[in-house]
């Protein structure tokens, strides 16, 4: 039997518009956390927009100043990490958070993600013809991924403030579990991942 793992942070994964700075505010105001959204923080110490990055310097060196910033928190208690929609398909990104935080998977449905960025120009990775197909074709490549976290939420028929609340509660139960236990959070996944 594996030692429990230690919660200290919350980070809250999944794809692009399925809500995690929305939520993960929300979060911060419930628990008294420090709300770090992980894009912002780059954009803001690299001095230009992620769309930007992509464009000049590629998606491989984004993913890099991911993974650097990802491990830079590990050491850090009281956050509520909202990451990027492809953090999670680098191994050592959910390694690294798994030290220190819950991880939940915020998942919804493509046509939901479509309605709720199709106006958002910012998208590098929806630049695309077709960016409702995109969606579907990156969803399934982020499935196995995704499915890593400790809980996955649907957030197609919940609102932010009902997600928050759901991951609130589920976070206080795993402070209150005795020490010696499973090193996973034994909670019902709420909904399938199905693209």
């Amino acid at each position: 039997m594996q030692p429990q793992r230690q919660y200290h942070n919350i980070a809250l994964v999944g794809f692009m518009g399925v809500g995690k700075s929305t939520v993960g505010q929300i979060l911060a105001g419930m628990l008294d956390f420090e709300f770090i959204d992980t894009d912002r923080v780059i954009e803001t110490r690299e001095g230009r927009r992620i769309s930007d990055l992509f464009a000049q310097e590629g998606e491989a060196h984004f993913r890099d100043l991911e993974t650097r910033l990802i491990r830079e928190y590990e050491s850090r208690q009281g956050l509520i990490l909202s990451t990027g929609g492809g953090l999670a398909v680098r191994s050592e990104n959910m390694t690294s958070l798994r030290t220190h935080a819950l991880i939940v998977c915020l998942w919804a449905s493509p046509a939901v993600i479509y309605e709720r960025v199709r106006y958002q120009g910012h998208r590098p990775l929806l630049q695309t013809p077709d960016p409702q197909a995109r969606i579907t074709e990156l969803l399934n490549q982020r499935k196995p991924a995704y499915q890593q976290a400790d809980i996955l939420v649907g957030v197609d028929f919940r609102s932010p403030q009902e997600t928050a609340q759901y991951i609130t509660n589920s976070f206080r139960l795993l402070q209150t579990r005795p020490s010696k236990g499973p090193s996973a959070p034994a909670f019902p996944r709420s909904a399938p991942l199905k693209p």
